[in-house]
């Protein structure tokens, strides 16, 4: 009875005691403790956990829990869980969060097939959120991939079905993001979705999306690449748990390399296809494609078959084809156990102009090279079968090389090219013995644009410890492009060794640089590599430079002094060097101290610089004293003498491309400034002060302009620029200044119009200056007060002369005007600022009555309406010109004589014409008022009349209108005729060959005679009529009584030359001008009598202006007449006539009407 109730006792002892070890090992933190224990102990070490805190009924905390089966090993360093337990009660287990820190796979290597069972769970697992930080995959201790973020939410595993709702790798910028199902029954059969954004360092963006569906062991694989470009892939992956096998083929119709990495190499595919296949050791590739690359034309055909694993490569096939070229190869590259090579390369008909223009040609040849890199390297290079063309010239060549650890063979390397050819042989074992020769010559065999002819010889023997150089080179009559070089010799010979004696010279004779020519160049180089002196000279007979650099090489840097350097030039005057600079030089450093040079009497130059590399810092100074400013005057254009002296300086401290620091200050000192004036007199301009600073520090920018006369002319201007980076930003950084000036003495402005205008007047203005350097507001105003300005080319005077510039932050305006004679003429314009980078903006003109020319030979007034359009590109003019009042009395043309049209003139020097800054575009109408009088060259009367100019930049100006002379007369050889019709027209063609209708007649008692010109200027149509009707010769004489037939003037060929040009005998026009000018004869004439057929040859020339004889001879009687007239003046003259047969003299009064 007692062992029954002990049983009891115990049984409902054990019932209270498995609840309570329950709860205590699922709610207490102790009990997880001993859990964690029991798990460890029961996995025999598999499973190992350093700590844990909380309960398993949540939240969990495991800190170092790793997992090894011996192949693979799971470390995670902290592992965070939170869990409903109650929902264990709906057959659903559901995990709220788990948060892995720092977790590490290590994948091994396991032997054998791995099998997947069949999985299906008896209740739902939800897992709301799982994140791990900082995962990495590592592969026999090398990492393959690191993932800083994963992320995977709402993933339910019910059954044989697990849903991957969401979940995403982040690395970077980039981002992996999916979703998908696997179905764990005997296939494990896969259905995901992926999408990629993947910024990789170096790379353009790349997005792409994938597609994988099938079993595991028969997994398809589907994906795009959008952009940067476009590439399809189509692929297979077959027994992953096995031995793993792959196919995929990659298609694309166009891929830029650059698209990817702009640092690539410009080439494109087209039609890309690429087939793979392989396990997860080997592979082999099909490559098929059209390639472009850059400066072909056409593209060129890929064919490649390569097959490799994890030790190396072999291409059984790889060929590139364009037209008839071909290059292919075969061979392989191996990179375990060591690198090593074997390849047969030919190229067929290949054409070098297609990757350098200038080298056309067609080449064939081969190249078998292998060898293999260990401690004692092997190498074999063999060239055979170089020929073909290059450049139009035959080219051959052959040559191999050997290399035996330290011992290397050249048994002979040949090339010709045309004549010309280059040869190396030799082999290097303990000692060394390499000759080596290039003749050529024609240069321009080896070089496009070269010429002349060159022999070089060497020779390099020794040890490779001690190499030995021997050099020589001549050559003659040498010419590239524009630089030429009538002889050239290099000699040298030395031991390439720190303590090795080296001796070097070259001599350069007449060469011509671009537009510098060197009569004679010399440079020697003497000592050791340790110790050594390089002297230079050189000039011409204007310029002599010379210099000496000595130092020595010593642990990869050079240092030496800089010293003698002297330059003479004409304009410049002789510079010397004071004392000596020191020069230190490697791929470290850079550091010259102290380089001056000196010219009499006391100017000075100095440059100071630094660079270092490990901190890229460098520093600049530089130092100007006493240069005078004559020596500026002919190289700036100054024609009138300037003197003075200019003082700088300069000092710029900066890191890599960017200015730390800087100060530059400049100033001129007793500069002054000697014109002519107008009264024939000099005027001296002495500025007391002329500076400009510049400073440059914490990312602010100061600039500073001073410009003194006295107290009455002055300019002001400062800037001031907040711009960290200054070299980037000097342009692109607002600016924020004013300028002042004043200035009460105008002649000096006479300088920018080389005293063609003399202003006068008080010209003052301020201004501020905000916003981009380029497109500035401006704000102020500039005032001309008191203003008037002789232009004596023209003979008036513009006074008053008002000027008015105003700045208003967005425009500029401004208001100009001027009265000349009795009229005045005004100038208005406006100027947008935002638009002032396009240097756009029109100026409108108008005036009344404006005196334009006051000169003795033109009297002109004006009344314009123009329109003046200023463009970068073009300028245009439109608008009207009134002419109410003019009056010429002299027409200035060229008085060189003309050819006549049959003369045909060889070798004729051509000038070149200046080209027009900027071309402009007219459209003017030209209308000629009542007022408008001529008495020039022989032609009296008014002219009106309205003409249209149109001018087209290129191409000669054209007209549409008429002009006519009104009331009009012309001196015809002595006589006045008058013009009955005078016209000229102008109808779309050019302005210098008008259509012209002339008609003069002329009435005697006996009869009625006249001329009609018309057609074109530059080929008028000339015809005679008379009432009654007579021989032209009989019209010709009766236009021609009492007329100078030679002309008015001795340059003048009157109707004799101009008829005998009209019949074709030109050749008698410069012979009869040359004949008028020696014999200082004016005029040539004839004189008829009563009876047509008594006619006299006169000669004539006036003495003096008032003085003049002639002598007459009767062409059909044995006489003569010697004639002289003295003009009285008031109309009155004096003649007297004496012949052989009678003499007298007469008082003569003319008069005009």
């Amino acid at each position: 009875m007692r062992i029954l109730k002990f049983l009891r006792r115990l049984l409902g002892g054990l019932l209270l005691f498995v609840p309570c070890l329950a709860l205590f090992l699922a709610a207490t933190e102790p009990g997880l403790r001993c859990l964690v224990a029991l798990v460890s102990e029961l996995s025999g070490g598999v499973v190992s956990i350093g700590s844990v805190s909380g309960t398993l009924l949540g939240p969990l905390h495991i800190g170092q829990c790793r997992y090894a089966d011996g192949i693979d090993t799971v470390e995670i360093e902290a592992l965070h869980l939170h869990w409903t337990p109650r929902e264990l009660l709906q057959r659903q287990l559901k995990i709220d969060d788990i948060l892995v820190d720092r977790m590490k796979i290590i994948v091994g290597e396991s032997s054998g097939e791995t099998v997947l069972p069949p999985l299906s769970l008896p209740f739902s697992l939800v897992v709301a959120r799982v994140q791990a930080n900082d995962l990495v995959i590592l592969s026999e201790q090398e990492e393959v991939l690191h993932l800083p973020n994963g992320t995977l939410t709402d993933t339910v595993f019910a059954g044989e079905q697990l849903n991957l709702t969401n979940f995403s790798l982040t690395m970077g910028d980039s981002i992996l993001r999916g979703h998908g199902t696997l179905l764990t029954n005997t296939q494990y059969r896969v259905n995901a979705t992926l999408e990629a954004d993947l910024h990789l360092q170096g790379y353009e963006a790349i997005t792409a999306s994938a597609q994988a569906t099938g079993p595991l062991n028969a997994l398809q694989v589907v994906a795009d690449m959008k952009s940067p470009q476009s590439i399809h892939l189509d692929g297979e992956l077959r027994d992953l748990l096995g031995t793993t096998t792959w196919s995929a083929t990659f298609q694309a119709e166009e891929m830029h390399l650059t698209a990817f990495n702009r640092d690539w190499p410009s080439h494109i595919f087209r039609q890309a296809t690429v087939q793979s296949q392989g396990t997860l050791e080997e592979y082999s590739l099909v490559i098929d494609a059209a390639t472009g690359l850059p400066g072909l034309a056409q593209p060129v055909t890929l064919k490649a078959e390569i097959q490799g694993n994890g030790q190396g490569m072999q291409f059984s096939k790889l060929h590139l084809g364009q037209n008839k070229a071909a290059l292919s190869a075969q061979g392989s590259l191996q990179w375990q156990p060591h690198l090593s090579w074997q390849a047969d390369i030919q190229g067929t008909d290949i054409d070098p102009s297609v990757f350098f223009a200038q080298w056309p040609g067609h080449l064939s040849g081969k190249l078998t090279t292998k060898g293999e890199w260990t401690d004692s390297p092997t190498a074999t290079f063999q060239l055979t079968d170089l020929q073909g063309t290059l450049r139009n010239y035959p080219l051959s060549g052959h040559g191999e090389m050997h290399i035996q650890g330290q011992h290397i063979v050249i048994p002979q390397f040949l090339i010709a090219s045309g004549g010309s050819t280059l040869t190396i042989k030799g082999d290097a074992t303990s000692t060394l013995d390499f000759p080596f020769s290039l003749h050529s010559g024609n240069l321009g065999e080896l070089w496009p644009g070269a010429g002349g002819n060159l022999d070089l010889k060497g020779r390099v023997r020794g040890t490779p410890e001690r190499p030995t150089l021997d050099l020589h080179l001549g050559a003659n009559r040498l010419q590239f492009e524009r630089n030429t070089v009538d002889r050239l010799t290099v000699t040298g010979k030395g031991v390439v060794a720190a303590d090795g004696p080296i001796q070097a010279d070259i001599e350069i004779n007449k060469a011509t640089l671009g537009t510098f020519r060197l009569d004679r160049g010399h440079a020697e180089v003497r000592g050791t590599l340790a110790e050594h002196t390089l002297k230079v000279e050189g000039g011409n007979q204007t310029f002599f430079s010379a210099g000496e650099l000595q130092g020595k090489l010593s642990d990869d840097q050079w240092q030496g002094n800089l010293k003698n350097i002297q330059v003479n030039e004409h304009d410049i005057g002789n510079w010397r060097q004071h004392g000596s600079s020191r020069l230190v030089l490697s791929s470290q450093q850079i550091d010259l101290q102290q380089l001056c040079v000196r010219s009499d009497p006391h100017a000075s130059l100095c440059l100071d610089g630094s660079w270092s590399s490990p901190s890229q810092a460098w520093q600049l100074k530089a130092g100007l004293s006493g240069l005078p400013l004559s020596l500026l005057t002919e190289k700036a254009g100054i024609s009138w003498p300037l003197t003075g002296e200019i003082h700088g300086f300069l000092q710029v401290q900066g890191k890599q491309q960017q200015i730390a620091s800087g100060k530059l200050s400049c100033e001129t000192r007793e500069m002054q400034l000697t014109m002519p004036a107008s009264d024939e007199a000099q005027h001296q301009w002495s500025w007391q002060r002329n500076t400009f600073h510049a400073d440059y520090a914490s990312g602010q920018l100061r600039l500073e302009l001073i410009s003194e006369l006295d107290a009455h002319n002055a300019l002001r201007a400062e800037i001031r620029q907040s711009s960290p980076d200054l070299i980037a930003g000097l342009m692109q950084r607002p600016i924020q200044g004013s300028v002042e000036l004043n200035m009460q003495d105008l002649r000096l402005i006479s300088l920018l119009t080389n005293q063609a205008v003399i202003p006068s007047g008080n010209l003052n203005g301020k201004w501020t200056i905000t916003g981009p350097p380029l497109t500035p507001n401006l704000v102020g105003q500039m005032d001309l007060i008191d203003g008037n300005a002789d232009i004596p080319a023209l003979g008036i005077t513009l006074a008053p002369l008002h000027l008015a510039i105003k700045g208003n932050s967005k425009t500029v305006e401004l208001a100009a005007s001027a009265k000349s004679g009795e009229g005045e003429l005004r100038a208005t314009s406006t100027i947008a600022l935002a638009q002032a980078a396009q240097r756009t903006f029109q100026v409108h003109l108008n005036g009344d009555n404006f005196q334009a020319v006051h000169l003795p030979s033109l009297d002109l007034t004006l009344s314009p309406e123009l329109i003046f359009t200023v463009a970068p590109q073009q300028m245009d003019l439109r608008g009207k010109i009134h002419i109410p009042h003019a009056k010429i009395a002299s027409i200035d043309f060229d008085t060189a004589t003309a050819p006549s049209a049959d003369v045909v003139l060889i070798d004729e020097e051509q000038h070149e014409t200046a080209d027009v800054a900027v071309p402009i575009r007219l459209a003017l109408t030209i209308i000629a008022g009542k007022d408008v009088a001529i008495d020039a060259r022989g032609l009296r009367g008014t002219i009106t009349g309205q003409l249209d100019v149109a001018a087209q930049p290129g191409r000669p100006p054209t007209g549409n209108g008429s002009l006519t002379v009104n009331n009009g007369s012309f001196s015809l050889y002595g006589n006045r005729l008058a013009i009955d019709i005078g016209r000229l027209l102008y109808s779309g063609g050019p302005l210098t060959n008008p259509g012209i209708e002339l008609r003069s007649e002329q009435k005697t008692e006996k009869a009625t005679a006249g001329v009609v010109i018309d057609g074109f200027l530059n080929h008028p149509e000339i015809t005679f009529y008379s009432t009654p009707a007579m021989e032209q010769s009989a019209i010709l004489r009766h236009l021609l009584q009492t007329t100078a037939f030679g002309g008015e003037t001795r340059q003048d060929v009157g109707v004799i030359g101009t008829t005998a040009e009209k019949i074709g005998f030109g050749k008698i026009v410069p012979l009869l001008q040359t004949l008028k000018t020696l014999s200082m004869i004016d005029e040539i004439k004839t004189e008829t009598g009563e009876d047509y057929e008594d006619i006299s040859l006169v000669f004539g020339s006036w003495l003096t202006p008032y003085f003049y004889v002639s002598y007459g001879k009767d062409l059909t009687k044995e006489s003569g007449m010697f004639t002289t007239r003295y003009t009285l003046g008031k109309g009155f003259s004096f003649e007297t006539e004496t012949g052989a047969s009678q003499s007298g003299g007469d008082i003569k009064y003319e008069f005009e009407h």
